[in-house]
C-alpha cells in the first residue's frame, strides 16, 4: 500500500491541470482511458495527506465494494477541484469549515456533517465557501454501487446531513493493513462501505419523509429551540416542559436530528448570528448577547468551530467592514 503525502506524487497518479498530461497510472487507477476533458483538475492550496489503495484483488471486483482512492484533505483559500470522466463513486463528507458542490448549474453548500455521493462521470465542481475547509473523501466502485446511487438520488439531491463520523473511523483503521492481510481488509472494508452506503440511503428518506418519520415529542422539541434559541435551555427544563424521560429525549433527538440537543442549539445560533453579521453593524459581542451566548470569547471560540473562521472575517467576506468586539 502507497501512502501519498506530497503534491508531486499526487500529480503522478491521478492529477491533472491545464499544463500537465494524464497520466497513465491515473486512468489505470480510475478505469478510464484519456478524453477530451481532465479528470481531475486541482489547485495547489492545500494541506493534503492521501492514502492510496493498492489495485483491488479479483475477490473485489466480482462481488465487493472496494476503495480506489481515499483522501483526506484541509484546503485553504483559494482553491477548486473539478472531476470529469472518472469511472468511480465518489463520497465526500465535510468534517469542518466550508466547501461548496457545483453540480448541473446548481450549488450545494458543505457544510460540517454534510456528505454526498455522487458517481464521477459527471461533471463536479468543489471549492471553498470560507478560508479553510477539511473533508475526507472515499472513491468507490463495486459490483452493486450502481443500486445504491440511484437508490440514492431518487429525490434529486446530491447531498445529506448527518454525523457519519464513526463509520469514516471505522475505514480509517484499515488503511494500513499489510499485504499478507489484504483479502481480510478488503472483507472488512466493503462491510463498512455497505453499512455506509446503506446508511445514506436510509437517511436521504428519512429526510424526504420527515413529517411521517419524526415523533411529535421531537418536533416539539425542535420546534422550541428554533423559536426560543436565545434562551437557556437544558435537557431537564426540555424534559419538564415535554414531560418526557431526559434521556430518551435526548437519545431520539441525536437518531432523528443528527445532532445532540446542545449541539443543535448551538448550530442554530451560529445561523442566527450569520444572518445580523449580515445585515447589521452590531458589534460581535451585541450579537453574541443577542444569540443567547453572553460570553464573547466563547461565542467566537464556538462560531470559528462550526464554520472556520472568526465572527469578524465572516462579516469582512460578506461585504461588511471589521468592527471592534
Amino acid at each position: 500500500m502507497n501512502i501519498i503525502k506530497t503534491r508531486e506524487a499526487l500529480i503522478s497518479t491521478r492529477h491533472v491541470s491545464s499544463k500537465d498530461k494524464v497520466s497513465p497510472k491515473a486512468d489505470t487507477l480510475f478505469n478510464k482511458t484519456n478524453s477530451q476533458a481532465p479528470p481531475l483538475v486541482m489547485s495547489k492550496n492545500e494541506s493534503v495527506h492521501y492514502f492510496l489503495y493498492d489495485e483491488p484483488s479479483s475477490l473485489a471486483k466480482d462481488c465487493l465494494f472496494y476503495i480506489q482512492l481515499a483522501e483526506e484533505n484541509t484546503v485553504h483559500f483559494p482553491w477548486s477541484m473539478e472531476l470529469n470522466n472518472l469511472d468511480c463513486y465518489l463520497i465526500l463528507y465535510s468534517i469542518s469549515g466550508q466547501g461548496n458542490l457545483i453540480l448541473n448549474d446548481e450549488t450545494y453548500p458543505l457544510r460540517p456533517h454534510t456528505f454526498f455521493f455522487l458517481h464521477c462521470d459527471q461533471a463536479i465542481r468543489l471549492e471553498l465557501a470560507n478560508s479553510n475547509w477539511t473533508y475526507s473523501a472515499l472513491y468507490l466502485n463495486g459490483l452493486s454501487i450502481k443500486k445504491y446511487y440511484h437508490l440514492y438520488m431518487q429525490d434529486g439531491v446530491p447531498t445529506c446531513e448527518d454525523d457519519i463520523s464513526a463509520m469514516w473511523n471505522t475505514i480509517r483503521k484499515f488503511y494500513y493493513r499489510n499485504n499478507n492481510q489484504l483479502d481480510i481488509a478488503e472483507l472488512l472494508r466493503s462491510q463498512v462501505i455497505t453499512e455506509l452506503l446503506t446508511s445514506a440511503v436510509v437517511l436521504k428518506y428519512q429526510k424526504t419523509h420527515n413529517a411521517v418519520l419524526i415523533p411529535e415529542y421531537i418536533l416539539k422539541m425542535k420546534t422550541i429551540l428554533d423559536d426560543r434559541f436565545k434562551e437557556n435551555h437544558t435537557l431537564d427544563s426540555l424534559s419538564k416542559e415535554l414531560n418526557y424521560n431526559k434521556y430518551k429525549l435526548a437519545k431520539d433527538f441525536k437518531f432523528y436530528t443528527n445532532f445532540s440537543p446542545i449541539d443543535y442549539l448551538i448550530h442554530k445560533r451560529i445561523e442566527e448570528s450569520k444572518k445580523l453579521l449580515e445585515a447589521t453593524m452590531l458589534s460581535i459581542s451585541e450579537i453574541g448577547f443577542k444569540v443567547g451566548i453572553d460570553n464573547t470569547p466563547h461565542f467566537i471560540n464556538l462560531f470559528k468551530k462550526q464554520l472556520g473562521i472568526t465572527p469578524n472575517k465572516y462579516r469582512i467576506q460578506s461585504g461588511k467592514r471589521e468592527l471592534k468586539q
